[in-house]
């Protein structure tokens, strides 16, 4: 807390607040509502109808509302061609004022009198005392707003049970009304008998008369009727009995209605202007039985939804299948050879049960077999020349001769002369770098492989080591295995086995490079990469040193074919590797440029010399 380097924590970083509840966007709340059926979800289509409140005060079709909307000329649903755009915040239907859509986005009113849809928007912009849509009655009192907030249902609420109340009022007004009738003298029923005679005296006075009595005979169906109608009758009509279809919209909730509903849930009667017949159908009323109760036509040709498919397993639940999880990590590539390598480590693993860094090694010696034609290649490489050492050697000192006089038309004519000498006994230096080639195929390969398992923390690699190397995944923290592996590579480039020829067939620098330089060189990068690739660069330069041991038996070589190598006289050397390449080196430096070198020097003077600045006599 003092001056000892420690902090003072606050309260944020120790007090958690509540985290808050996410709050959706209203359109995308409401992006569903506007565009399906509450029912049977599906989209909105003509004609659509909304109820005042919600499901508990629908008694009957009076109290559904048939919406007269503005279809967008734009909106194309998901039918769209090739690359074709599609907006998504188009709706179906658009306000006729201001083409706002209907999207959930701005708020909506009908006009409870005639059925005329048009935005919140357009009543504030354009005030009117007449509708919108059609230029008849407007009363804000009597507007209806399309899915509204808690609170403003709540007041609709309010008001239709004020209405309910105030028809239940008048009603009993009513019926004391008819009791003072009948202290007058006329009954209800007298009332009706009264209108049943000016009915009767109508009909007596009809031209039509006729046609009655002909459908007389059509009385007896049991579910075809004509009835007259007159002006009295249609006016007395209750609003429920015309004829509509209708389908799919709420308030509170939308809902739909399906057409087997539909059909026998309307009345066949038209209101009309004269006396005249009308056939309808027997049919009832919809009720909201009906419509809460709905249930979906199911069509026997629709297939069952599909099943959804089970859930992924889990890499454990893989593994304890014995299956292979290199999908998982996304380790196969069909054109990779380190997938097929990946492929053989885990079934060795799997099969076999073994550990993983003795599946390594055994990978790596099953590989090594297989391409044992790479180190036989090699070796034969190695025995031809020793064949011709002493010739070799005198045409690389003659080279080396002409080089530290600057005789370039020399060392042409020796490399002439050594090129003719390769071809006549068959020696080709081709096949050197053939060998290098396929060797560092083979080291690529089983590289990249196993790395890429470390990388993404293969299961049992964390676990998979032994000794002191127990976790494939990290670097050895001992430094043992980098070093084996530096001074195995060491021997290995000694022998030759790898390269196609002996240390005492190469130069000074080359063999420096190789014996010293290479080693160190592995030893620094080994120290950084995972125990695994460790595990790998040792296992693989003891197989090359086991291929050097063997290939020295005379019985071995024959089988494969490999010529017997010739052993030289051994000359003590003055000059161990170090000692030669610094010679060289200072040698090098006492070559006399040729006459090329020598031109270009000069041209390069002389250009300097132009642009250098002029010299100023002072005296």
């Amino acid at each position: 807390m003092g001056a000892d380097g420690g902090t003072i924590p606050k309260r944020c970083e120790l007090v958690k607040n509540k985290k808050k509840a996410e709050k959706l966007d209203r359109s995308v709340k409401n992006a569903t509502k506007w565009r399906n059926c509450q029912l049977s979800q599906q989209p909105l289509k003509k004609p659509i109808i909304a109820c005042r409140y919600a499901a508990s005060h629908i008694k009957g079709l009076k109290d559904f509302k048939e919406l007269k909307l503005k279809e967008n000329k734009d909106y194309k649903g998901e039918e769209v061609k090739g690359d074709e755009y599609l907006d998504f915040n188009q709706s179906e239907f658009l306000c006729p004022v201001t083409s706002v859509p209907m999207n959930g986005v701005n708020g909506f009113v009908v006009n409870w009198k005639c059925g005329c849809v048009f935005s919140e928007k357009a009543l504030q912009e354009v005030k009117s005392d007449v509708c919108h849509g059609c230029s008849g009655p407007w009363d804000p009192n009597d507007s209806v707003v399309l899915y509204p907030d808690d609170e403003l249902l709540e007041q609709y609420k309010q008001k239709l049970s004020d209405e309910r109340k105030e028809k239940k009022s008048k009603k009993k007004n009513g019926e004391n009304d008819e009791a003072q009738n009948g202290v007058n003298g006329e009954t209800k029923e007298s009332s009706v008998a009264r209108i049943k005679t000016a009915e009767n005296t109508i009909m007596k006075k009809d031209k039509s008369k006729d046609g009655m009595k002909k459908v007389e005979k059509r009385k007896a169906e049991s579910e075809i009727h004509w009835i007259r109608l007159n002006r009295t009758l249609t006016r007395s009509c209750s609003p429920h009995v015309k004829r509509r279809r209708i389908s799919q919209l709420s308030i509170g909730q939308m809902f739909s209605v399906s057409r087997v509903v539909l059909r026998h849930g309307s009345a066949g009667l038209e209101m009309l202007s004269r006396p005249t017949f009308c056939r309808f159908q027997h049919v009832r009323f919809i009720s909201a039985k009906d419509v809460f109760n709905y249930t979906a036509q199911t069509s026997a040709n629709v297939p069952a939804m599909p099943l959804p498919p089970p859930p992924a397993r889990s890499v454990a639940e893989i593994l304890e299948a014995g299956e292979s999880v290199l999908g998982e990590f996304g380790l196969i590539s069909w054109w990779k050879p380190s997938s097929y390598f990946r492929m053989a480590l885990e079934s060795i693993h799997i099969y076999t049960d073994m550990p993983w860094w003795a599946t390594i090694v055994s990978a790596t010696v099953a590989l090594r077999l297989a391409l044992i034609f790479v180190p036989v290649m090699s070796q034969r490489l190695v025995a031809k020349q020793s064949q011709y050492k002493k010739e070799l050697s005198d045409f690389r000192q003659r080279m080396e001769s002409a080089r530290l006089e600057g005789n370039n038309l020399l060392q042409q004519q020796i490399f002439m002369e050594q090129r003719d000498f390769l071809k006549s006994k068959d020696i080709r230096l081709g096949r050197q770098l053939l060998i290098l080639l396929a060797n560092g195929g083979v080291f690529a390969t089983q590289f990249f492989a196993i790395k890429k398992m470390v990388e993404v923390s293969y299961p049992g690699f964390s676990t998979g080591g032994t000794a002191w190397f127990t976790d494939l995944t990290a670097p050895d923290a001992y430094y043992a295995l980098p070093l084996i592996s530096a001074v195995t590579m060491a021997l290995v480039t000694r022998v030759g086995i790898e390269v196609g020829t002996t240390s005492d067939q190469m130069s000074p620098t080359m063999r420096l490079g190789m014996q010293y330089g290479v080693p160190l060189f592995i030893f620094i990068v080994s120290s950084q990469f995972s125990t695994a690739i460790c595990v790998y660069w040792c296992a693989s330069n003891m197989i090359s040193l086991l291929y050097s041991g063997a290939f020295r038996v005379p019985a071995i070589r024959k089988v494969f074919n490999i010529p017997p190598l010739v052993q030289s006289p051994t000359e003590k050397r003055k000059k161990n590797a170090f000692r030669e390449a610094f010679a060289n080196y200072k040698a090098g430096k006492t070559i006399p440029p040729t006459m090329a070198q020598l031109k270009e020097k000069d041209a390069q003077q002389f250009k300097k010399a132009g642009r250098g600045k002029p010299i100023i006599r002072t005296s």
